[in-house]
C-alpha cells in the first residue's frame, strides 16, 4: 500500500490548517455547491491522505462503493424486512460487492476507500430510509443523496490533494500484505453481516388477551394537493389468544411486502390470511392502489394573485394559504327520528364516515404576522411559528368540507410542508350510552312540554287576544324546532357511526378472526390517515443536473492533478513508486 506519513509536527500542522480552512469554507458556503454539511467532505478526505496524493483511482473507488451504498440504499428502502434483519441483509450485500470488486480490480479500487463511500452514502441516506421504510417510493431522494455524495467524494479528494503537496512527504511501496489485509478485511465484514443476519429478532409479549389489527395509510401530495403515491402499512398482533388465524378484508395487496422477515402471508383476492403464533405480530406494506376517502387541496395567493407553489419559492410579500379537506364518503342516506309531538318522521341527510383529526404546519422565521381564520397559531421551543387545526369531517359536530386559511408577511418564502392526521372517530349511538343518553333523552323531554306548553299557551292567546304579543309565541316554536333538532342530530349521529363499523369507503376494512380465536378475547382495531403534503425550498445549490456535472468535474480534476503530480514526480523513488500504483 503506497502510503505517504505526514512526518514532522510542521507538515502535520500545515495538513491540519488545510483541513480546518476547508471545513470553515464549506460550512460557509457549502450549500451553494450542493454539500450542505462539511464532514462527508472531511471524511473523504481523511481516508485521502492515507493514500499519498490522491489519483483517479481513489475516486473512482469512493464512486464504487457510494454505488454500492445506492443499491443497497434503495434494496432497503423497497424490499428489505424493515427489521434487524433486513439491515443485516443490506450491510452483508455490501460488504460482499465492495470485496468482490476490490478482488476483481486485483486491489486497484482500494477496499477501504469503496468502504468510505458506501458508509458516508449510507450515513446520509439512513434518515431517509428511516422515514420511508414503509413505502416503496424515494428514488428521487436517493438520486440527490447520491449525487451529493459524489461532489463530496470529489472535494474531498482536492483537499487531500492539497494537504499532501503542503505537507506529505514519504516513500510508498507495495506489499503482499495490503492484499491479505483487503482479503482479511472482507472476510470479517462478511462474517459480522453473516452474524447479525444470524441473529434472531426480539419478540415482545403483552400478557392481556388480545388481538389488535392497526394500520396506518400514508398519501404523498405535491406542494398543490396532488396524490403522488400512497402505502398502507399494517401490523397484526396477539397476545394471550393462543395460535390464531385471522382473515383481513378489503385489503390493499398490490406490492405486498413483509417487514418482520421474508416470505408475504396468504393472498386471495383483497383478502389477506395470516396465521399468528400466541404472542407474535406482524407488519406489512402494500401500495395504495385505491382513492383515499379523504382528500386535500392547496392554493397559494401572493400579493392578492394566485400563485403555483414551485413559482412562490423565495418570493417576499402578503402570502394566504388555504387547506381544503374533504370527506369523501358522503352520500345521502334516509334517517328516521321523533319530532316534539312524538311522531316518527324521515329525512334524507348527507350521511359519511365520521373523520376527525389535526392538521399541523411547521413555519420559520422567513414567516412574519402568521394569523388564521381557524385553529391557533403557536411558537415552538426556537420561536418559529407553528400552526394547528382541528378537523371534524362530518355534520353536526363539523362540514364534510372544510377551509383553513392562513396569512403572513412572507420573504425569501419557501412552500411549507403539511402534515394531516384523520381517524374515523365513534361517535356512537346516543341512545346506546347510559350517562349521555339520560341527560339526552331528559332534555329532549324538557323540550317537548315546553313545545307542548307553549302551543297550548299560543292557541290560549289567539282564541282570547288575536293582536297579543307574539313574541311568546315565537319562543315556543323555537322550542319545538330544537326538540325535533335534538332527535334528529341524535339519528344522524347514528347513522354515521353505522358508516364506520361497516367501513363504507375505509381502506382497511374489518378483522374477522378465524375459528381458533378464545371467546371473550379482546378484538382492537384502528386506522390513522396521514395526508402529507411537500414542502418546497430553494437550498442555494444548483439543480440536480448541474450537480451532476460538478461531481464529475471535480472528479476529473482529482484524476489530471494527481497524473501531473504523478509526472512531475517520477524521477524521485516516491514519485515512481507512486505512478507504479
Amino acid at each position: 500500500m503506497n502510503t505517504h506519513l505526514i512526518r514532522t509536527p510542521l507538515r502535520a500542522l500545515l495538513a491540519g490548517l488545510v483541513l480546518v480552512a476547508s471545513a470553515v469554507v464549506l460550512a460557509l458556503v457549502g450549500g451553494v455547491l450542493g454539500v450542505p454539511e462539511p464532514w462527508p467532505v472531511l471524511l473523504v478526505a481523511g481516508a485521502g491522505l492515507l493514500v499519498g496524493v490522491p489519483r483517479i483511482q481513489h475516486g473512482l473507488a469512493l464512486v464504487v462503493g457510494a454505488t454500492i451504498g445506492l443499491g443497497t440504499a434503495w434494496l432497503d428502502l423497497a424490499h428489505l424486512p424493515d427489521a434487524t434483519v433486513g439491515v443485516a441483509v443490506a450491510v452483508g450485500t455490501a460488504v460482499l460487492l465492495i470485496t468482490v470488486v476490490t478482488l476483481a480490480s486485483r486491489g486497484w479500487l482500494r477496499f477501504g476507500l469503496q468502504l468510505v463511500g458506501w458508509a458516508v452514502m449510507t450515513a446520509l441516506a439512513g434518515p431517509l430510509v428511516a422515514a420511508e421504510a414503509p413505502s416503496t417510493t424515494g428514488a428521487g431522494p436517493l438520486l440527490r443523496t447520491y449525487v451529493t455524495v459524489l461532489i463530496a467524494a470529489g472535494l474531498g479528494l482536492l483537499v487531500a490533494q492539497v494537504a499532501q503537496l503542503l505537507a506529505t512527504a514519504g516513500t510508498a511501496r507495495r506489499s503482499s500484505r495490503s492484499r491479505r489485509g483487503v482479503r482479511g478485511a472482507g472476510v470479517v465484514g462478511l462474517v459480522l453481516a453473516t452474524g447479525l443476519a444470524a441473529a434472531p429478532p426480539v419478540a415482545q409479549a403483552d400478557s392481556d388477551p388480545f388481538v389488535q389489527h392497526q394500520q396506518l395509510i400514508v398519501l404523498q401530495h405535491s406542494a398543490d394537493g396532488t396524490p403522488r403515491s400512497g402505502t398502507v402499512l399494517t401490523r397484526v398482533g396477539t397476545s394471550g389468544a393462543g395460535q390464531v388465524r385471522l382473515e383481513l378484508r378489503d385489503q390493499a395487496v398490490a406490492g405486498l411486502r413483509n417487514l418482520d422477515g421474508f416470505g408475504t402471508p396468504e393472498v386471495r383476492g383483497d383478502r389477506i390470511t395470516i396465521d399468528l403464533a400466541d404472542g407474535s405480530s406482524l407488519r406489512t406494506v402494500a401500495d395504495l392502489a385505491r382513492p383515499l376517502p379523504v382528500a386535500i387541496s392547496v392554493a397559494y395567493v401572493l400579493d392578492g394573485e394566485p400563485i403555483p407553489p414551485a413559482a412562490l419559492v423565495g418570493r417576499s410579500g402578503s402570502l394566504e394559504v388555504t387547506y381544503t379537506l374533504e370527506n369523501r364518503t358522503v352520500e345521502p342516506r334516509e334517517i328516521r327520528y321523533s319530532d316534539a309531538g312524538g311522531r316518527t318522521r324521515t329525512v334524507t341527510r348527507d350521511v359519511a364516515v365520521p373523520f376527525a383529526g389535526l392538521l399541523s404546519v411547521a413555519l420559520d422565521d422567513r414567516f412574519d404576522l402568521v394569523r388564521a381564520d381557524r385553529g391557533r397559531v403557536s411558537l415552538d421551543r426556537g420561536g418559529s411559528p407553528q400552526l394547528w387545526a382541528d378537523l371534524a369531517l362530518f355534520a353536526p359536530v363539523g362540514a364534510p368540507v372544510q377551509t383553513v386559511t392562513w396569512t403572513a408577511e412572507v420573504r425569501d418564502a419557501i412552500v411549507p410542508a403539511v402534515h394531516v392526521e384523520l381517524v374515523p372517530v365513534g361517535v356512537g349511538d346516543l341512545a346506546a350510552r347510559d350517562a349521555e343518553a339520560a341527560r339526552s333523552d331528559a332534555f329532549l323531554g324538557v323540550l317537548r312540554d315546553l313545545a307542548v306548553a307553549g302551543e297550548l299557551l299560543r292557541t290560549r292567546l289567539r282564541t282570547l287576544e288575536p293582536d297579543s304579543d307574539a313574541g311568546l309565541a315565537e319562543l315556543f316554536e323555537t322550542l319545538a324546532v330544537a326538540a325535533a333538532g335534538v332527535g334528529e342530530t341524535r339519528a344522524l349521529l347514528t347513522a354515521h357511526e353505522q358508516r364506520r363499523i361497516d367501513g363504507d369507503g375505509l381502506v382497511h376494512g374489518l378483522l374477522v378472526a378465524g375459528p381458533e380465536l378464545p371467546r371473550g378475547t379482546r378484538v382492537d382495531t384502528g386506522a390513522v390517515y396521514v395526508l402529507a403534503v411537500q414542502g418546497l425550498a430553494d437550498d442555494g445549490g444548483p439543480s440536480l443536473p448541474l450537480r451532476s456535472g460538478l461531481a464529475l468535474g471535480l472528479l476529473g480534476v482529482v484524476g489530471l492533478l494527481g497524473r501531473a503530480v504523478g509526472t512531475l514526480t517520477e524521477g524521485r523513488p516516491e514519485g515512481r513508486a507512486a505512478h507504479r500504483e
